[in-house]
């Protein structure tokens, strides 16, 4: 079996030096687990040294991937608004 995955990240002086961000992920979704072996591996051998947090980023309401955030057990969450100017 070929696992395809792609991870963008980077750690972020505006937050802290000890969170890392990730981006973009992404994996082939036939492959049940996917998603959480390449999180996994990631952060086992490219995130050893400083990082103690993990942020990313926004679910865009998608119900699934706020789903899939959640069963990691976040630290916290911050709530986010939608301003709009009125016409």
């Amino acid at each position: 079996m070929l696992l395809y995955f792609f991870h963008s990240n980077k750690r972020c002086s505006s937050l802290k030096l000890d969170t890392l961000i990730i981006h973009v992920e992404k994996a082939h979704v036939e492959h049940e687990g996917a998603y959480q072996a390449i999180n996994n591996l990631f952060l086992k051998h490219c995130c050893k040294e400083g990082v103690k947090y993990v942020n990313g980023e926004q679910d865009l309401g998608i119900s699934g991937i706020r789903k899939a955030k959640l069963s990691y057990k976040p630290h916290h969450m911050v709530k986010k608004y939608i301003i709009y100017k009125k016409s």
